[in-house]
């Protein structure tokens, strides 16, 4: 892949569903989304690595306030690969950041939903290895 050359739109400052790829960096920034129906999992992100390897985290939050119960899930290639539950607004373990590798070629998406409608964001960030 060329220098600067990245999987999603080449506008850096980009919140959406893709990846953004800088040289040999890369993040994904889903934005405060609602929940739009309490119980069904909504994608926040959602796109398929190049031909390189990618290497970092991922974090996710609800509402800070919040006492609602969410939880978040990923998958590489349609298969659930990783799940989490935050119960009263809190977590249940302490998994973030999640370290993430993800190989070429690799659809991902991450999905939340929550019991109320609530506010959710995810991001990832790391590192491409070509």
């Amino acid at each position: 892949m060329p220098e600067g050359k990245g999987y999603g739109p080449q506008n850096t400052a980009s919140i959406g569903k893709d990846l953004i790829v800088i040289g040999d960096h890369a993040y994904a920034y889903s934005g405060i989304q609602t929940i739009a129906s309490a119980g069904t999992f909504q994608t926040l992100l959602e796109f398929t690595t190049g031909s390189s390897l990618f290497v970092g985290t991922s974090s996710w939050c609800g509402d800070s306030a919040s006492t609602a119960d969410f939880y978040t899930n990923i998958y590489l290639n349609g298969v659930l690969v990783w799940n989490a539950a935050y119960l009263d607004g809190r977590a249940a373990n302490n998994d973030q950041p999640l370290p993430l590798v993800i190989p070429p070629y690799t659809h991902v998406e991450v999905k939340i939903t929550s019991d109320t409608t609530e506010d959710v964001a995810v991001t990832m960030a790391g590192k491409i290895y070509k």
